[in-house]
């Protein structure tokens, strides 16, 4: 079982302070619900066992490893920030207001701050370190992870009963292929993102596009839109032996270059972490499992819709 570190808390403690409080987010990337922080200030020394990466966790564990947080903590908070302001301000800027908010809710005020993530514009008025990777590094960071998403998923889960039709139970928000499929068939509910849903119309278009076509020669769909932190992959699919990452690239027009030109280096990284995220997560691990990574390019043209697919794009 995995346990984050506590090496950040004991630098800081060997620093004098004696107030440490974790603070991460759940809830960036989904099509609906709120983003919500979690921040923890845990007793020094204290590292319970498991506490890790919440997407890293089972359900049934994360809840147990919660009130075990709950119950060990010197304090703990949660900030909300919900679809309407992430309209408002943009994604980026409400995972802000939903940290200050877990910040000035918690009843002790930190004297140090464990921030996941990089070093954006919401700088608290208290000694931050920011950890890119915190949810796995941080004991503290970790904690939080898990408050805030325990509690984002209960509040999906509530809303699963008003609209069960989006399948919140089991996506979370998230843009799975029958949730996208459920909003192009009866559209969207009040708690979806409209911000998102603009900006990801084209990209559905294009998974789809690619996935069907792909589905076509014979390749198996395992994942659409998988998310894992900070990196994403279009599709996984299953071609023979071969277990194949898609990167789908759509475009209007060629007026910005060839849609497979936009796969570059940063986006390839992206591309190798999620699937090396997707790998050590399988149910199965397989050593001797081939791998693939392939793009599709789907390109509208006044001759009509162009697909290409290209094995082995990159890697």
């Amino acid at each position: 079982m995995k346990t984050a570190d506590i090496k950040y808390e004991n630098t800081l403690l060997s620093q004098g302070h004696t107030k440490i409080a974790g603070i991460d987010e759940v809830g960036r990337g989904p099509l609906a619900g709120p983003v919500v922080a979690g921040i923890v200030i845990m007793p020094p020394g204290l590292q319970i066992p498991g506490v890790y990466d919440s997407k890293a966790l089972s359900e049934k564990k994360r809840q147990s490893i919660a009130e075990e947080i709950k119950s060990s903590s010197i304090c703990w908070s949660l900030g909300w920030a919900d679809e309407k302001l992430i309209d408002e301000i943009n994604i980026l800027q409400a995972t802000y207001v939903a940290m200050a908010r877990a910040l000035e809710s918690l009843k002790t005020r930190p004297d140090a701050l464990l921030i996941d993530g990089l070093k954006g514009s919401w700088i608290p008025d208290i000694p931050s370190q920011f950890i890119k990777g915190g949810d796995q590094a941080s004991h503290s960071i970790a904690a939080a992870s898990i408050l805030a998403k325990v509690a984002r998923d209960e509040y999906m889960q509530k809303y699963h009963e008003i609209y069960p039709q989006y399948g919140f139970v089991d996506n979370k928000g998230y843009g799975t292929a029958k949730h996208r499929d459920a909003i192009r068939n009866i559209g969207a509910c009040p708690i979806h993102r409209q911000s998102f849903l603009n900006k990801v119309k084209t990209g559905f278009y294009g998974q789809d596009v690619a996935a069907k076509y792909l589905q076509d020669k014979g390749l198996k769909l395992l994942e659409a839109n998988y998310r894992v932190p900070r990196a994403e992959i279009d599709l996984i699919m299953q071609d023979g032996d071969y277990i194949v990452f898609v990167e789908v690239k759509y475009r209007r027009s060629t007026s910005h270059g060839l849609p497979r030109e936009a796969i570059g280096t940063a986006k390839q990284k992206k591309i190798l972490r999620a699937a090396e995220y997707y790998v050590t997560r399988s149910n199965n691990p397989d050593q001797d499992q081939a791998y693939r990574f392939d793009a599709v390019e789907v390109l509208e043209t006044a001759r009509g819709q162009q697909i290409n697919h290209i094995e082995n794009a990159f890697w």
